[in-house]
């Protein structure tokens, strides 16, 4: 199971930190497989099975050697690069807001940060979106749906350790973990007033936000727990504000808030198209 290509290598055409490529995905013995190709310009002809989507990397270069992964490559590492596939479901209630949970303590990697619900990609999983909407039931215990016309709302890729000489020290030494993955982040529509189910080693918290309040945080506010959630206080903006680790400890991870302002910079445009089309429409019948 895994992911071709490395996201940095196929954004330098684009001329830009972020920018889209076309997405293909396919269903093999091993589970879904995920290939990317450089989108050369916006008007390039797409096959039937093949999509668009915006891409983002922790690296904040169009050099794709700033990868930490790519050290790798550097040091001619036996078996090249190990990029695993995962995906994330962005739950959103008919009110717009989205869900957050919170990493346990106990957990060995980023305790404490506010995530989306996922996880990796499974051989069993039918496809990207399935994975997404099987992690979510998973950790929170919600149904969601998705259109089957939708594409993926974006893609990110990541590092850990996130530093090139992190990385480098980490597969020197051996027995430190590193892990490259390429994450599928889905919107997927779930039902007012759902209930959640924490999976305990997953997550101890949960709350409903507006995607605006994440991208620009009120001072002072605070989001009441979802609904079943086991800790019942309320989540302040302090604990929701900026890329985790913030200075108490949480902090949302930069992935996740990255995603998030996808949805909020796309739901703005979508605003947008239909502001217009009202006012054209108005003028035609005028």
């Amino acid at each position: 199971l895994h992911a071709l290509g490395c996201a940095l290598d196929v954004r330098p055409p684009l001329g830009a930190a972020d920018g889209r490529a076309i997405l293909r995905e396919s269903l093999t013995a091993g589970g879904p497989l995920v290939e990317l190709t450089a989108l050369l310009s916006e008007g390039a002809l797409l096959f039937a099975d093949e999509t668009t989507v915006l891409l983002g990397h922790q690296a904040a270069s169009d050099d794709p050697r700033s990868c930490p992964a790519c050290t790798d490559d550097d040091a001619s590492a036996s078996g090249g690069r190990a990029l695993r596939l995962a995906a994330v479901a962005v739950a959103r209630d008919p009110f717009g807001r989205v869900l957050l949970t919170r990493r346990p303590a106990s957990m060995r990697t980023f305790p404490g940060a506010w995530v989306l619900p996922g996880g990796a990609v499974d051989a069993g999983d039918a496809s990207v979106v399935d994975a997404a909407l099987r992690e979510l039931r998973e950790e929170t215990g919600i149904e969601g749906t998705f259109k089957a016309s939708a594409a993926p709302l974006c893609i990110w890729e990541s590092c850990f350790p996130t530093t090139r000489a992190g990385w480098a020290d980490a597969r020197a030494d051996g027995n430190v973990r590193t892990a490259h993955h390429l994450i599928v982040y889905v919107l997927v529509d779930v039902a007012a007033g759902a209930s959640v189910s924490l999976q305990p080693g997953e997550c101890d918290a949960a709350c409903w936000v507006a995607p605006a309040e994440l991208c620009a945080p009120v001072a002072g506010a605070s989001y009441e727990a979802a609904s079943g959630s086991k800790d019942s206080r309320p989540t302040t903006a302090v604990q929701l504000t900026g890329i985790y680790p913030n200075a108490i400890g949480e902090g949302i991870g930069r992935g996740h808030l990255w995603a998030i302002h996808q949805l909020t910079a796309s739901s703005s445009a979508a605003a947008g198209q239909a502001a217009a089309a009202l006012v054209s429409l108005s003028d035609a019948e005028s």
